[in-house]
């Protein structure tokens, strides 16, 4: 069986975000300052253990592949996030199904776990272990009073924690091999007992909307967009988009694609040609007008200013 581990630094989220095993689809980070990352990634087979530590707050569309489950659980003690508009409580695991999408938003820094599980796999385990196949369904809470539950967070931590202190445990293929089979064996018990919120973690109808508000927004992710046409493209009405991406995202539609117009041209700044790129030019062709107020509200995001941004980026292509 293939075992690999890989620990990795990012100051980009966008690069972070392209890192993620479970697929993503995108970051936009919303405290201030620079912005930090950890990332410590084990493959063990059938399973896929992730870690991170992130230093700002920040909202991620994360979409799983169709082939793959998820355990996502936050160490305990830590900040918690919003996922799918839900706050999560101290001690929650969440199940994430295959092709599953939603919005994750935290406050301030966190730290996170998560197993990202071959469903074919995880399926054959349970007709061994139970005699039927048990699937992940999306966003179930399984909650820390489930004994099945708490030996899931027990192994996770554990293999956490000899991820740094002592990774090359990893290279032993009989103990990569067993803590596989624990975390499958764990996690099939752990769904076999699971315990359900009371009453539905994400509204079915809000949901659709925020599919086809995150389809628009991609489609549309080389140029501005502004709200009458959002809610056009989306179809529905201002007051009705306002409830959802208050409830998924924390702000408002128009808030939410300042923040991306921003971070598009920071993007832009950061690959600029040298030769005849500006920051006045980048600036207008993302929708910023008042060059005073977007270099003010630039300099509080990323901590620069938009010219140091592309004076460095000049400096790389001298």
């Amino acid at each position: 069986m293939p075992t690999t581990l890989e620990h990795r630094e990012y100051s980009d989220p966008e690069e972070l975000s392209a890192a993620l095993p479970a697929g993503s689809g995108g970051y936009k980070v919303l405290g201030r300052g620079a912005f930090r990352a950890e990332l410590t990634i084990v493959e063990l087979g059938r399973v896929t253990l992730q870690c991170a530590r992130e230093s700002l707050a920040r909202i991620a569309h994360h979409a799983m592949r169709p082939d793959r489950l998820g355990v996502l659980g936050w160490p305990r003690g830590g900040p918690l996030p919003v996922v799918g508009g839900v706050e999560v409580r101290p001690g929650d695991l969440m199940s994430i199904g295959g092709g599953a999408e939603s919005y994750h938003r935290t406050s301030e820094r966190v730290d996170y776990v998560a197993l990202i599980l071959d469903s074919a796999g995880l399926s054959r385990v349970a007709i061994d272990l139970a005699g039927r196949d048990l699937q992940l369904e999306d966003g179930l809470a399984h909650l820390p009073s489930n004994p099945a539950t708490a030996r899931v967070v027990a192994l996770i931590e554990s293999a956490r924690a000899v991820a740094r202190v002592s990774p090359q445990v990893f290279a032993s293929t009989e103990a990569a091999h067993a803590l596989e089979q624990s975390l499958l064996h764990a996690v099939i018990a752990s769904v076999a007992e699971r315990t359900r919120r009371t009453g539905p973690l994400v509204d079915p109808r809000r949901a659709r909307i925020m599919k086809r508000f995150e389809e628009v927004v991609e489609a549309n992710a080389v140029r501005p967009l502004h709200v009458p046409e959002l809610c056009r493209l989306v179809g529905v009405p201002e007051r009705t988009l306002r409830k959802c991406t208050q409830q998924h995202l924390g702000m408002s539609p128009h808030q939410y694609l300042l923040l991306r117009r921003i971070h598009l041209a920071r993007r832009a700044l950061l690959r600029g040609d040298p030769s005849d790129a500006t920051v006045t030019s980048i600036a207008t062709n993302h929708g910023f007008w008042e060059l005073g107020r977007f270099a003010s509200v630039y300099r509080s995001l990323f901590g620069e200013s938009p010219s140091a941004t592309l004076r460095r980026q000049q400096a790389e292509f001298a």
